[in-house]
């Protein structure tokens, strides 16, 4: 059943003068069909299933409630229901999975049992001139990435297979962005004179692609720490690092990228 302006302003103004009229117009809202199919829809999209999708639904009645009731009149005015429940279950859903490890589980099963989703990546990827090797160790990354977004609060609801494209191709983006070493390229950036780097020994651009071979031979942590130092936008000093990594102090972080630089440059010396 779907609610024209007036009935929704009567709904409103049903539910803000409470006791059994607001009761009995959250029981409407709740019998109504349309409403669930939004917000299942939303659900199921996001990875999840019939079941939690009738408990977010609930969910968003309460929140509903306590919007009408708290919110000015005037922010009320012309109210969408499905816009209105559509947001609320994005964000309850978000919610869950977020703090809800099982519900997690099964949105990052729901996307990786999509076996399309790695043409899609590689398509978009390729698109923007990247390869099929790069695309799949976005997508690979990708897998990572999606649950620790979940994890983290980040998904705010929405097709995640969608979301999970567009996580892919920005890993892609960003390495690519990092690989092609602005920094390090002496005819577009002035080279750094705070401290001694190999890279000062670099006449020509061809050899940025040896360095970056050596760059991956640096373990992890070198990675992270030579990355968070120079490209990340904005940048980060020495405490930021250490708070990144989880280093003791900012000496700590400092001690490490300066260990990081000579073990990158005794690369290059052997080489």
């Amino acid at each position: 059943m779907e609610w024209d302006n007036h009935k929704i302003k009567q709904l409103i103004e049903d539910i803000r003068r409470g006791e059994a009229r607001r009761e009995k117009a959250l029981k409407a809202v709740f019998q109504n069909q349309e409403l669930r199919e939004v917000v299942k829809e939303v659900v199921l999209d996001g990875g999840g299933k019939t079941l939690p999708a009738m408990y977010i639904f609930m969910d968003c009645i309460v929140l509903f409630d306590r919007l009408v009731r708290l919110s000015p009149l005037t922010r009320l005015e012309n109210i969408e229901l499905k816009s209105v429940f559509s947001f609320l279950s994005k964000r309850k859903w978000g919610n869950k999975l977020e703090i809800d490890s099982i519900a997690r589980s099964e949105a990052l099963d729901f996307v990786a049992e999509d076996q399309s989703l790695l043409g899609q990546v590689e398509a978009k990827i390729v698109s923007q001139g990247g390869t099929q090797e790069g695309a799949q160790e976005a997508y690979q990354s990708g897998m990572l990435k999606l649950e620790e977004s979940l994890r983290l609060g980040n998904y705010r609801g929405g097709a995640i297979k969608g979301y999970f494209v567009q996580i892919c191709y920005n890993l892609w983006r960003n390495s690519n962005r990092r690989m092609r070493l602005p920094y390090w390229d002496k005819e577009n950036t002035p080279e750094p004179t705070e401290y001694e780097t190999p890279l000062k020994i670099l006449e020509k651009k061809e050899l940025n692609e040896r360095l970056l071979q050596l760059f991956k031979r640096l373990d992890k942590g070198c990675q992270q720490i030579i990355l968070l130092k120079y490209y990340v936008v904005p940048p980060l000093d020495m405490k930021g690092i250490a708070d990144r990594m989880g280093l003791k102090s900012a000496q700590a972080a400092s001690n490490k990228l300066s260990k990081c630089r000579r073990n990158w440059r005794s690369l290059y010396n052997k080489a």
